[in-house]
């Protein structure tokens, strides 16, 4: 996302130089996201995710997912945000980056059950059968509080049962994991 000189000369005499150095330094180093250096309101990010649910609803996943990326990148702390692009990419059939989707959704809030779920289907669909049990297990241990939690329990009941009778998949092998784990270390 480029930003033109006009915009940032305005907002260093709008909030300061001091402050707005303070900021861009903040955002350099990921502790301030670009919605809140350019002061977006959240109301408006709101309605554009609003906007691309209302996308897949029509099925216009092609501006679903532009939109989606557009705001996961201006906004990434948001994991309402992640999980709706997952599910776009996941309808796409994109699981690797779906998967990554749901992932991130869960580093930014660990009580997505809809996230845990969606991200066991990705693993099942990429032959990973001991990540997708892995990913249910801390499903399992969210309460289900309304009709859609409890439907995504037994959505995720019957996920486990696929996944125990796969084969391992290429990175469920343990010695796999082992020869990552000696790479990391010499690094």
């Amino acid at each position: 996302m480029e930003v033109s000189p006009d915009v940032v000369n305005e907002m260093k005499e709008e909030i300061g130089p001091d402050l707005f150095n303070k900021l861009l330094d903040m955002f350099k180093q990921g502790q301030v996201s670009v919605a809140e250096l350019m002061q977006i309101p959240r109301e408006e990010l709101d309605n554009l995710h609003q906007f691309a649910r209302q996308a897949i609803v029509r099925k216009d996943y092609d501006t679903a997912d532009k939109v989606l990326a557009m705001l996961t990148s201006v906004d990434p702390y948001t994991a309402e945000y992640w999980l709706t692009y997952g599910i776009v990419l996941q309808i796409n059939e994109n699981w690797e980056m779906a998967r990554f989707a749901f992932t991130t959704a869960l580093n930014r809030s660990s009580k997505l059950l809809e996230a845990y779920v969606r991200a066991a289907e990705c693993d099942i669909h990429l032959k990973s059968p001991g990540y997708a049990l892995d990913i249910l297990k801390a499903a399992f241990l969210l309460p289900a509080k309304d009709s859609q939690e409890i439907e995504l329990m037994n959505r995720a009941k019957k996920l486990q049962l696929i996944a125990e009778k796969m084969e391992p998949g290429e990175f469920d092998r343990p010695e796999i994991d082992a020869d990552m784990a000696e790479d990391d270390n010499d690094n």
